[in-house]
């Protein structure tokens, strides 16, 4: 092979008028500052495949870039967060095991273990269409020749959200794949019967709307609202908050779903028209939380509204410090302990010379806001040092589900490891049949699988029975840091394990949103009976509600009225069996009368606002509590 050897001290730059440059200072023939070469841009990176040969094979599904709204296989740009990060670390939980040094010693012994990472672009569609590319033709390569890997694959890590989750799975689960997500905490992901090879290392949502229930409980609410965002997690979530509510005697007063790239501020405008409802818990995407957020910052007067959000609002301080109007917001967290050694291996990984991570650059580029000296996008102001680290964010912590991505790789590979050995035996140089032919053996061996997960030295099953994860909450409440109220921290004030009973809410510590009165219950004993139809108007921890601020509507009346409403429900009810028996059903016109037909509540300027029943022939039997737009 022939070399080349470049005498730098003689290389010379003139121009006109130049007595010429010297090395390293001549001029590059690069995209210039400011400026975005974008005919120079030939990689399609959304279509790369993170990759390294091996005799066993792991498969990886990320988010690395964000989906086109308006086309359903398409993608947008990069993802500052949740993305390359989660890749490096389950990269880094191969090379570990690799090393088989301690604990990892015995997995797949005196075997290289590779993996092929895929971009999923958080559209269900697009990691379909990759999966059976792999699956079938395997990766793609530079020169456009394919290498298979179908034959050494023992299973997948993936995905982050519960839709793509779910997407992947209607086809793993056919080929017998045991898949393992780490950040998809929808319920319906919880049925075997549907997803026979599916686990995570997550808690999934039911959990969730349990501690959920209890913050508002303990707070002594009951007349909330909720908003999700449309898709399995959002869908998901508001269900089981429906049941734990109803189980709870509290009332969902108004359900709104968010759709993506939709106005947000007008989220809030739904959520004025029913005031007392004060408690909003939040179900939405992790990509759509800020928007949502910061729209609803920008509008809301202090004090309005508290919300509780999901996991996937989490622990994000740094998204927060301009959201000033959020302070006494609640939000749940799923939280695994760091690995150290990953934050060590991120320190040391050189971003400038890094070539096999195809994502790495464009990633570190648009997360520091700055560019390297090669890059063919430089339409940012500043230049990134050459030896910049991902660790060198202000404060940097791991992202909350890094953990969760790290340990499902070391779980998949010690149990696929144990089930080679016991189907393949050690000294077998490849996947046999058997590995294939039997894969609930497989899944059984991952299911058992133990782990310090918690790094308190205790090793706990990674699973439940049925395999989804087992980690409890950490309750955290958005405060103002105590040595710089422009400071806003995330206090932890509780936390909601798997066993219930532990469950902890420090009110004492809990600061509330700026000037709002707590509880959040019903208004009037109309609200009530329309949330309690069953009841005696009032759910029975209720002994006084307050109507608009001022009277007070003591027990004794609000049983008075229920009877007489009642009664006169009665007499009305007689009337029209008359009136019907005289003249024939006509249900042409609609309006006031209809049973189905009844006043939601009313709105900011006193006006009745009418919605029709979910009892109502007219409704689906999934359309649950509906929201009815006014002018506002």
């Amino acid at each position: 092979m022939l070399s080349l050897t470049l005498d730098t001290s003689l290389v010379r730059d003139y121009h006109k008028s130049s007595i010429g440059k010297t090395w390293p200072n001549i001029n590059r023939a690069q995209c210039l500052a400011g400026q975005k070469c974008s005919v120079c841009i030939l990689d399609d990176l959304t279509k790369e495949v993170l990759y390294e040969d091996g005799d066993i094979i792991v498969a990886g599904i990320i988010p690395i870039y964000n989906k086109d709204n308006g086309d359903p296989l398409g993608c947008n740009g990069i993802r500052t967060s949740l993305s390359v990060e989660i890749a490096e670390a389950m990269e880094f939980a191969v090379k570990e095991v690799n090393r088989r040094i301690g604990k990892y010693q015995n997995i797949f012994p005196g075997k290289k273990i590779g993996y092929a990472f895929i971009n999923s672009c958080n559209q269900p569609l697009v990691v379909q269409s990759k999966i059976l590319e792999l699956l079938q033709k395997g990766v793609l390569q530079k020169d456009g020749t394919f290498t298979p890997i179908s034959h050494k694959l023992v299973g997948w890590i993936g995905a982050y959200g519960s839709s793509i989750s779910l997407a992947a799975s209607q086809i793993l689960s056919k080929f017998g794949y045991i898949q393992i997500a780490y950040a998809s905490t929808a319920a319906v992901l919880s049925d075997r019967n549907e997803h026979p090879y599916f686990m995570r290392t997550c808690t999934p949502d039911d959990k969730q709307a349990k501690a959920m229930i209890k913050i508002i409980q303990t707070m002594q609410s009951n007349y909330i609202q909720v908003v999700y965002s449309e898709g399995t997690y959002g869908e998901g979530g508001r269900d089981a908050i429906r049941k734990e509510a109803q189980l709870a005697k509290i009332c969902i007063r108004n359900e709104i779903v968010v759709k993506e790239g939709e106005v947000y501020y007008q989220i809030l405008n739904k959520l004025r028209v029913n005031p007392s409802a004060k408690i909003v818990i939040m179900f939405l995407r992790s990509h759509v939380v800020d928007l949502v957020t910061s729209a609803i910052n920008e509008k809301m007067d202090y004090g309005e509204f508290m919300f509780i959000g999901s996991e996937a609002w989490g622990y994000r301080p740094d998204q927060f410090q301009e959201k000033k109007k959020l302070v006494g917001s609640i939000t749940l967290a799923l939280r695994m302990a760091e690995n150290d050694n990953f934050t060590s291996y991120l320190g040391d990984l050189n971003v400038y010379t890094n070539t096999h991570d195809p994502w790495l650059r464009e990633y570190t580029e648009k997360k520091f806001d700055c560019y390297f000296n090669t890059s063919f996008d430089k339409t940012s102001e500043n230049p990134c040092n050459e030896n910049l680290r991902l660790t060198d964010a202000p404060s940097f912590k791991q992202e909350i589900w890094t953990p969760f991505a790290l340990n499902a790789m070391l779980v998949l590979l010690s149990g696929t490891s144990d089930a080679f050995i016991e189907l393949c035996g050690s000294g077998s140089p490849s996947l046999c049949d058997q590995f294939r032919l039997k894969p609930d053996t497989v899944r059984n061996r991952v299911l058992q699988q133990t782990f310090d997960i918690a790094n308190d030295g205790n090793e706990i099953r990674m699973f439940d029975d049925n395999g989804d994860g087992n980690v409890g909450y950490r309750i955290y409440n958005i405060q103002r840091s105590p040595l710089d109220t422009n400071v806003l921290i995330y206090e932890q004030v509780g936390q909601s394990p798997l066993d219930e009973a532990n469950f902890k809410l420090e009110t004492e510590t809990l600061v509330k949103p700026d000037g709002m009165v707590l509880p959040a219950v019903c208004p009037n004993t109309k609200a009530c009976s329309e949330c309690f139809p069953n009841e005696n108007n009032t759910p029975n921890d209720v002994r006084e509600i307050s109507v608009d601020g001022n009277k007070t509507v003591t027990t004794v009346l609000g049983a008075f009225v229920g009877v007489l409403t009642l009664a006169v429900t009665i007499l009305v009810g007689c009337i029209l069996m008359m009136k019907r028996n005289r003249y024939p059903d006509d249900d042409t016109y609609l309006d006031a009368t209809d049973p189905y037909l009844t006043p939601s509540d009313t709105n900011r300027d006193g006006n009745t606002v009418y919605q029709r029943s979910t009892d109502s022939p007219n409704n689906s039997a999934d359309s649950g509590i509906t929201v009815r737009d006014t002018n506002i």
